[in-house]
Order: C-alpha cells, then sequence, then structure tokens
C-alpha cells in the first residue's frame, strides 16, 4: 500500500496529498458525489511525509472512533486500505481538498455519512 519512494519524496520536499482510509471488512460500490470506493471508507487527512501511515500506530489520538475501526482491523488480523487520492500539493490545496473529500463522503459525528473525521479548530466540518 505505501510507496516508500513517494513517502519519502514528499517528506523532503514539504509536498502534501491528501489520502484515504478503507474497510477491508466492507466491500461493496460506495459512492458519494462524484467518488466511489470499492470499501467503505472511515477516514480522509491531508500530510506530508509518512503521515499517511501515522494513524497504525498513534494509539493516544483523540479520535476514539477511527482507532477503535483500526484496533479491531488488527483484531481480526488485516489492515486498512490505504490510497493517496490526490498529490504534489500545498498545504493549502491539500486542505481545500481534504474538506472537499469529507463534505462528499460525510461524518458520522454530524450523520453524514461514514468518516471518523473530527472537527477542526477555525473549520466548519
Amino acid at each position: 500500500m505505501e510507496n516508500k519512494v513517494l513517502i519519502e519524496k514528499y517528506k523532503e520536499e514539504n509536498i502534501f496529498y491528501v489520502y484515504i482510509y478503507l474497510d477491508p471488512r466492507k466491500p461493496g460500490k460506495y459512492i458519494y458525489r462524484e467518488y466511489s470506493f470499492d470499501y467503505e471508507p472511515f477516514y480522509v487527512g491531508k500530510g506530508c511525509g509518512r503521515r499517511v501511515s501515522e494513524h497504525m500506530c498513534d494509539c493516544c489520538d483523540e479520535n476514539k472512533e477511527k482507532y477503535a475501526i483500526i484496533q479491531e482491523m488488527k483484531k481480526e488480523n488485516t489492515k486498512p486500505l490505504i490510497s493517496i487520492l490526490n498529490s504534489n500539493l500545498s498545504e493549502k490545496n491539500a486542505l481545500k481538498t481534504e474538506t472537499k473529500y469529507i463534505d462528499a463522503i460525510g461524518k458520522i459525528n454530524n450523520k453524514t455519512g461514514p468518516l471518523t473525521n473530527k472537527f477542526r479548530k477555525g473549520s466548519n466540518f
């Protein structure tokens, strides 16, 4: 899943990307506006460097729902499917792109979709 060369490039050049975590235990056709996935999405993020893979070991994060899903998968000897949605972005464009995906897919905490993303300070989502 993780392209280490690509991740190192993002780290060194401070290039941002937007990524999604999908639940391989829930196959199907998931369509949200113009986006479609073969597995249910549960988290969208932006980052640079190794951020995309840090969720697998960030067990002290405030996002309890996201980590509960990851822990359930670990107990079942499986891992989330992780995909880079957009890359080679500035931080500003990465934030806009992340927001666009979250808005389209929807979040659990406001009953609009399956994402476990939380609200950011100063953000409308």
